[in-house]
């Protein structure tokens, strides 16, 4: 494998890691939104039937007030231990660095320089990428194949390599 086959490969390990993180972010943003709207839904459920006088409710009402309103505290307890914005954070400051690397062998491969800063080029490339990997929180199985599953749906293409 020549070095510009080799650069055009590390290219696609880069954009695949980039699209995971970029995945892992948005999913962790919803997961925080659904959390959040769960629960302001189930306190109003409680609190509108709080408005109602809880002696006027059946014993077996007034049971399913108290799981509801337990329920939604675990919710509120699981924001803050699974803390999904910070993640979210995370994965896409990663992201960010991902494509920083992919844009300098975009950079490369379409300057037309020349083959002896290829070897300074890889050097930079792999400390930096092994950095961002070390660095990186882990992204999840399932995430790990929908970014392998667009990778092939879009094929590489770089334009202006040689």
């Amino acid at each position: 494998m020549g070095d510009i086959d080799m650069l055009k490969q590390w290219y696609n390990g880069i954009r695949v890691s980039c699209i995971r993180h970029r995945i892992a972010k948005t999913r962790y943003v919803n997961l925080h939104r659904w959390l959040n709207i769960m629960v302001v839904v189930l306190t109003l459920v409680v609190s509108m039937t709080l408005l109602v006088s809880m002696s006027e409710m059946s014993t077996e009402l007034q049971i399913a007030v108290v799981v509801v309103s337990m329920f939604a505290a675990f919710l509120s307890f699981l924001q803050i231990i699974l803390n999904y914005p910070d993640l979210a954070e995370r994965h896409s400051l990663v992201a960010m660095r991902y494509g920083s690397l992919r844009r300098e062998i975009d950079e490369y491969l379409v300057s037309g320089q020349e083959k002896q800063e290829l070897s300074a080029l890889f050097g930079s490339i792999r400390a930096r990428w092994d950095q961002i990997d070390h660095e990186a929180p882990p992204v999840p199985e399932k995430i790990l194949r929908l970014g392998s599953e667009i990778i092939e749906s879009r094929p590489l293409k770089i334009v202006g390599a040689r």
